[in-house]
């Protein structure tokens, strides 16, 4: 039986939890729709009591939760294990993850997630302006969509901007997903070449001894 290291174990944990935090946020959107969107579609949903409203709120993301973190668990276990390459990779990868700080670390995840981002958000300003010029109860329903285009198209023009900032700052401090990646398989080539390195003195010195 072979057991886990302490590495290996936090690059599991690490994982587990972003695929968990994906799936909570999946839950909580579709929580979100159903009191939203669901509510103007069968008004009994607002008449439903506290209690039932928190279940409806929480068991989604609460399921979702749980499979997210259980499927990002078990896709590491496969990923990891299928070859020792693919091994070292992932520990490498982690470790390198576990060195960056907290603003390198968002920085690093809205760029690999830059185009998600940029789509969910436009999506979103493009709902949330409707949502609210359509409480405006003089405008016509032309002038409120020409008002929410307006407004969504302000708020994608700053979404571009800052892509451009993000894309700025990953060239000026060396980051980036690209970046990233070769960086790491340098450092892991130089820690393979400096371990061979020291095992060959080390055999050298053992024969130069023995002689």
């Amino acid at each position: 039986m072979k057991l886990v290291s302490q590495a290996e174990a936090d690059a599991h944990w690490t994982a587990t939890a972003i695929g968990a935090a994906k799936g909570t946020f999946v839950g909580l959107a579709f929580s979100t729709a159903i009191f939203t969107v669901g509510a103007r579609r069968w008004p009994a949903i607002r008449k439903l009591n506290t209690s039932v409203k928190a279940a409806m709120w929480v068991m989604p993301a609460a399921a979702l939760y749980a499979l997210g973190g259980e499927l990002a668990s078990t896709a590491f276990d496969q990923k990891m294990y299928q070859s020792e390459q693919m091994h070292e990779e992932m520990l490498h990868s982690h470790q390198h993850w576990a060195s960056l700080t907290t603003k390198e670390k968002v920085i690093t995840s809205l760029s690999e997630n830059r185009y998600s981002v940029l789509g969910a958000s436009w999506v979103g300003s493009m709902w949330g302006s409707w949502v609210l010029v359509n409480r405006d109860p003089i405008m016509t329903k032309a002038q409120k969509i020409v008002q929410a285009r307006m407004y969504a198209q302000a708020l994608t023009i700053v979404l571009l901007i800052g892509t451009v900032y993000l894309s700025t700052y990953e060239k000026d401090h060396g980051m980036g997903p690209k970046r990233n990646s070769s960086r790491v398989q340098w450092e892991r080539v130089l820690a393979q070449a400096e371990a061979k390195a020291e095992a060959k003195v080390e055999a050298e010195a053992a024969a130069a001894a023995t002689n």
